[in-house]
């Protein structure tokens, strides 16, 4: 049957709606109850988190002993790809050691992916983020793409996604979210560029030393592991994850973090 451009946009804009009231849930879970319990129940089984290195979630959750401590986050921004499958969000995050009445003394941005289960709700599969200075001031209301899908293309030509470190001019998006561990996010393309070209005068050589992807339609992520050398020949390891949108005809890198992963100590 037919949908017509508006149905499609009203399908979508309800989905995207109940994934932002499930990652909302999901917070308010941790300031209700626990972080840990929060964790467990919104983790999907096979869910990832970045310790630093990837580890199943829950897993590593169950591990852990209950505590005080509140980690507080709130949605801003917002995407969800064109079946209302899968998804992500990311915003701002801070620590409370204990609990919500004290002062926070640890800030940064979370990205988290969303996949809808079998019984309807989305679960987390992958959590990932980077600490940051005390922002000035903190956003409350949650916005997403003015493009948020390419109607003409709901079900574009199928696409081997890779991890990507070179040619990244032709593959943001113009709205790209570039994140990097102790700075602010740099939001739209010439800015994430400009971060970008900063890094490489650092950097003689990329090397991807693990991944895994997934798309569905038009959306798609990618994350896995990298060495770099730098120009002095040091080596560093770290996570990267790329989030792909189909927009326009091409698929665009919409947002791209990348983490360190500090040397083993002993």
């Amino acid at each position: 049957m037919f949908m017509s451009s508006l149905a499609i946009f009203s399908q979508v804009n309800a989905d995207l709606e109940k994934l932002v009231e499930t990652e909302k849930a999901f917070a308010k879970t941790a300031l209700d109850e626990s972080v840990k319990q929060a964790f467990l129940k919104f983790l999907a089984d096979d869910g990832v988190l970045f310790q630093p290195a990837a580890v199943n979630g829950k897993k590593a959750w169950q591990k852990r002993p209950e505590s005080p401590a509140l980690l507080a986050w709130n949605p801003v921004w917002a995407d969800i790809s064109a079946n209302g499958e899968i998804g992500y969000t990311t915003g701002d995050w801070d620590f409370r050691p204990k609990g919500k009445d004290d002062e926070p003394i640890a800030f940064g941005q979370y990205i988290t992916i969303w996949k809808k289960q079998t019984d309807g709700n989305f679960r987390a599969v992958l959590d990932i983020g980077i600490s940051h200075e005390k922002p000035e001031a903190v956003e409350r209301v949650w916005s997403f793409p003015k493009q948020n899908i390419d109607v003409q293309n709901i079900k574009p030509a199928k696409k081997s996604l890779t991890l990507r470190t070179e040619n990244l001019g032709k593959l943001f998006s113009e709205d790209v979210r570039l994140y990097r561990n102790e700075k602010f996010p740099f939001i739209g393309k010439k800015n994430a560029l400009r971060e970008i070209q900063d890094e490489q005068v650092q950097i003689k050589n990329s090397k991807i030393l693990t991944q895994k992807c997934e798309s569905l339609e038009d959306f798609g992520y990618c994350y896995g592991e990298i060495e770099r050398i730098k120009k002095d020949d040091s080596r560093e390891r770290g996570n990267l994850m790329q989030i792909w949108k189909f927009r326009n005809g091409s698929w665009q890198i919409v947002l791209d973090i990348y983490t360190p992963i500090p040397e083993k100590i002993g």
